[in-house]
């Protein structure tokens, strides 16, 4: 019975993983991520959670406000859940200059990187960028368009939105 020890072992392994992506219930996890005003989508690229800025930040500043710890928590608890790499990405609207906007980007993803990081994720997998307004996700020349670009923004890449929130009910 000895010899059979190690099979066993791998198998007890393998099962666990199994069930304990298969407990995660999609319906629950897209309301967590809502209760904390992030987007999580598949992209091409991998998974993307979007902290829109008026979550995060105050307009025009870098520090983070009082209430952004619920979208950090939220955040770090679906990046643990992967092992992929991790791209923090700052974003601005086209107000102001090109030098300025790549500098408040720059700061507010190394905010971000660094709550993620006190929040446990290893920074060997994570990088912090800033673009700027050179990656808009909506129209520039509408306030709500200028809204919706001033965001942060986490990729897992080359993961699966099923792996950190369970596959589709």
């Amino acid at each position: 019975m000895k010899s059979f020890a190690p099979v066993f072992a791998v198998l007890a392994a393998v099962l666990a993983t199994g069930c304990a992506s298969s407990q995660l219930d999609r319906r629950s996890e897209e309301t967590s991520n809502r209760a904390a005003g992030l987007e999580v989508r598949q992209t091409d690229e991998g998974v993307a959670m979007r902290l829109p800025d008026t979550v995060l930040f105050e307009f025009d500043k870098a520090a983070l406000r009082s209430g952004a710890g619920a979208a950090l928590d939220r955040s770090a608890t679906l990046l643990r859940r992967s092992d992929k790499l991790v791209s923090v990405e700052g974003h601005t609207d086209n107000v102001g200059s090109p030098e300025y906007n790549k500098s408040l980007s720059e700061a507010r993803a190394k905010i971000v990187y660094d709550a993620l990081r006190e929040r446990g994720i290893n920074p060997a997998r994570m990088r912090a960028r800033g673009f700027a307004a050179t990656r808009p996700d909506a129209d520039n020349g509408t306030p709500e368009g200028r809204m919706r670009n001033r965001r942060t923004e986490i990729f897992l890449i080359g993961e699966s939105v099923d792996t950190i929130l369970g596959p589709v009910n």
